[in-house]
């Protein structure tokens, strides 16, 4: 299966749109439910699968500082198993900018790579982007630099994972709802002063 078809067979589960607590401050927290996860052997079956907890989403932080956005992606467990896993997440500022940093592990490299995207999912070379896979505190954490999207005032992330079990099924969580993967928003998070 492609990204595409990961995302678009995941997607085809369902989508609610749920946001965490009011923003006007520097960061937020967004916790999601343990047991959410979601299995996809194709882009027809797609069943609850709460006993995984590897990529299983607890909680999600959006910190909206002076010269970067920093989203942590907290996880009941992550580990170095298992031939792929991605998480995405999307940035929108309040100018409108869309930016998508999707890191991407393997067997070849536990420490993963990223590209960055824009709203059109073309890939966008002059954005400062930084990941860590961190699989001991089980964290996952992407930092993108402001001006990638053109230094708005405030920003609202939208996060998904996902990951292969190497059987032909792809499990996958969102930090948004107990839908497979989301397309919804959090809160906005103004910059901090």
């Amino acid at each position: 299966m492609t990204r595409t078809h990961v995302l678009a067979a995941l997607l085809a589960a369902g989508a609610l749109a749920v946001t965490a607590a009011p923003a006007g401050a520097a960061q937020l927290k967004v916790k999601d439910a343990r047991g959410d996860v979601w299995g996809a052997a194709d882009a027809v079956n797609v069943t609850p699968s709460p006993t995984i907890s590897e990529g299983d989403i607890t909680k999600t932080v959006v910190a909206h500082q002076r010269d970067a956005v920093t989203v942590k992606i907290g996880f009941v467990k992550l580990s170095r198993t298992g031939p792929y896993a991605q998480y995405a997440v999307r940035l929108q500022g309040s100018k409108g900018v869309v930016r998508e940093v999707l890191v991407e592990s393997s067997r070849r490299d536990r420490s993963g790579v990223h590209r960055v995207f824009n709203a059109q999912g073309r890939e966008v070379g002059d954005c400062d982007a930084q990941h860590r896979i961190d699989y001991k505190r089980d964290l996952v954490k992407v930092k993108v630099d402001r001006g990638c999207l053109a230094r708005s005032r405030k920003v609202r992330a939208n996060v998904n994972a996902a990951h292969a079990a190497g059987t032909g099924v792809f499990y996958s969580d969102n930090v948004h709802d107990t839908a497979a993967q989301s397309t919804a928003w959090t809160d906005w998070v103004k910059r901090a002063r």
